[in-house]
């Protein structure tokens, strides 16, 4: 990384704060990506070097793809900033860009513009799949993998996927053939009269993944109310159970949906600063 003569040592004690646009239509609907208070070896480390190599940028639970990069932007403030406020109120741009920016003294090319310098070894974390997109994949085969067991040699028992309990248990296998730490979480909503519900968090990747299973009388409506107070419930900057990545998978065997798409895109659409909000509906 090239710094003009003294940069380093005058910046070094400073906190650095980070502004990212993404480049692609699906990661702009969730807007910039802001990062605050940051040393400057974690700034090279977690922001920089990954710029520079082409690999995912991953802050606060969100992943960018490798090279999903309109810009990134580096500024630098005397003292440390009141991230909870910013964040809170949802003021990360005004704050940000009222400090000085610094971004040439960091950013001296294109995003990946140092791959060519490396062997293909290093840019191998690029082809890794973001967690979002792995559990998307396993949610759009659920209802193909619940078929296939109902097929079993002889006739044996198998676990056959009647009701929200159900497509919660076969979830969680599928998810642990991925992921290493997945947690499953009862809580109480208020909406369920008094029903147990079942999240299943993945710490490591802020992540939080809500199950419903749509059934005759349980469809657009009450399933869309629901999962409006989902999201207003792990959105909330006062939420106990906060979580950056919001993914509400609903499966849909018999396809009681009657516009499958337009909840998905209303899920995405109900994203904001403070989480991201991915719906996933199968079989579509």
């Amino acid at each position: 990384m090239r710094l003009p003569t003294g940069c380093y040592l005058m910046h070094s004690r400073m906190p650095f704060h980070v502004e990212i646009w993404p480049s692609s239509t699906r990661q702009q609907m969730q807007r910039e990506l802001y990062a605050f208070n940051l040393s400057a070896e974690t700034l090279k480390a977690r922001f920089i070097d990954p710029y520079d190599y082409g690999r995912p940028i991953t802050s606060g639970g969100r992943t960018l793809p490798a090279g999903d990069i309109s810009y990134l932007k580096v500024f630098v403030s005397a003292s440390e900033l009141d991230e909870p406020t910013i964040r809170r109120t949802f003021r990360e741009y005004e704050n940000i860009r009222a400090q000085r920016e610094v971004t040439d003294d960091w950013i001296t090319g294109p995003p990946g513009g140092k791959l060519a310098d490396e062997p293909a070894a290093e840019t191998e974390e690029a082809t890794v799949p973001d967690a979002v997109d792995q559990i998307e994949r396993i949610c759009r085969s659920f209802g193909r993998v619940a078929r296939q067991l109902t097929r079993r040699h002889d006739g044996r028992a198998t676990l056959e996927i009647t009701d929200e309990y159900d497509v919660q248990d076969l979830l969680h296998a599928l998810l642990l053939t991925v992921f290493d730490d997945v947690r499953a979480e009862t809580w109480q909503p208020d909406y369920l009269g008094g029903s147990m519900r079942v999240d299943f968090r993945l710490p490591e990747h802020g992540i939080v993944i809500e199950v419903k299973h749509a059934r005759t009388g349980h469809t657009d409506k009450p399933i869309g109310r629901e999962l409006a107070e989902d999201v207003a419930r792990y959105g909330s900057p006062d939420a106990t159970h906060a979580a950056s990545i919001l993914v509400c998978f609903v499966y849909d065997p018999e396809h009681e949906l009657t516009n499958a798409r337009g909840l998905e895109r209303d899920l995405a659409a109900a994203s904001h600063e403070r989480l991201r909000v991915v719906g996933i509906v199968d079989p579509m």
